[in-house]
């Protein structure tokens, strides 16, 4: 069943970002129930005032904020597969990792990032480690060389996809983090992208079939059924990352959707039988373990951090107390 048409699925998961508009109008209704507000009375005022409270930004600049997060968003995922098809999946891994660092070097600037030394360590033992099962993946099966294409090329395209979702989650929190209304802020910047995607990335699918890139023919219900539940669960992993990035920072979900290399692996290990013997083993395990201890030193840094924030807060209601002689 092969659907080889990365222009096209990353469309139609995109789009997907529409049902942000049901979440958030499922909310206002159950908002104006709660309240008992008569449905017919200024139902679509209320709601975009829903919106403003949630956001804080004026609707208009909300849609304009949300132009260029689309393009960053279309490009991170679009370059990303098609570097798939130009080079080996080892290297793809090993420099989509790259996108941490570059959230952690605009986190700084951008959202005012603490550097510490857990951060620093954490960061490159995570990465260290997926490199470990990158190269553990190579070693385990040769035929994995490379595709046809440019591997230079391919390489190339993972770094701007690196470099896009690393620009994409630093802006996004910049813009959504400290709102009193997180779930509806997400809701709203979402269904904005999803809007721009749809308008604007449509034309792509015209071009790209015409000039022989991709080749809608091989579609059928059985594909069709397989795109949907592909962009039903992309959707779900999106919103919650998203809504995670409000709430923790961007740097927490890197480091969180890292974790999730050795998942992969011991899913496969126990799906396919793979051994623990062996070399490529030893590094995918080695890769395992590292990628553990730095998400344990993360955790540890904001353990840290938040005992120092309740101390100071402490320390601040100390001194505000009158003192009675």
């Amino acid at each position: 069943m092969g659907f080889n048409n990365p222009y096209f699925l990353n469309y139609v998961s995109t789009t997907f970002l529409l049902g942000c508009h049901v979440v958030q109008l499922s909310l206002y209704a159950y908002r104006r129930s709660k309240h008992h507000l008569p449905t017919s009375d200024g139902w679509l005022q209320g709601f975009l005032q829903f919106m403003r409270d949630a956001t804080r930004i004026p609707i208009v600049r909300l849609v304009v904020y949300a132009l260029p997060l689309t393009v960053l968003w279309f490009c991170a995922n679009y370059f990303f597969a098609i570097a798939l098809s130009m080079t080996n999946i080892a290297s793809s891994m090993s420099l989509e990792q790259s996108t941490t660092i570059f959230v952690f070097i605009l986190s700084v600037p951008l959202l005012g990032e603490k550097v510490t030394i857990l951060k620093l360590l954490g960061v490159g033992i995570c990465i260290m480690g997926v490199v470990y099962i990158a190269i553990g993946d190579q070693l385990a099966d040769d035929k994995a060389s490379f595709a046809e294409g440019s591997a230079l090329l391919g390489d190339a395209l993972v770094i701007a996809s690196a470099i896009s979702a690393a620009t994409y989650m630093t802006v996004y929190t910049k813009l959504l983090r400290n709102l009193p209304l997180a779930i509806p802020a997400v809701n709203a910047l979402l269904g904005c992208i999803g809007i721009w995607n749809t308008l604007l990335f449509w034309p792509g699918l015209i071009i790209l079939s015409v000039l022989g890139y991709e080749d809608y023919s091989m579609l059928s219900w059985e594909i069709a059924a397989v795109i949907v539940i592909s962009a039903l669960a992309a959707f779900a992993f999106n919103y919650f990352l998203n809504y995670g990035m409000i709430l923790t920072s961007p740097l927490v979900m890197r480091v969180v959707i890292v974790l999730g290399v050795p998942c992969s692996f011991v899913v496969n290990a126990f799906l396919y039988g793979l051994g623990v013997f062996g070399w490529s083993s030893v590094m995918r395990i080695t890769g395992g373990a590292l990628i553990i201890a730095g998400f344990a030193l993360f955790t540890l840094n904001a353990t840290i951090e938040q005992h120092d924030e309740d101390f100071y807060e402490t320390e601040d209601e100390d001194d505000d107390e009158p003192v009675i002689e």
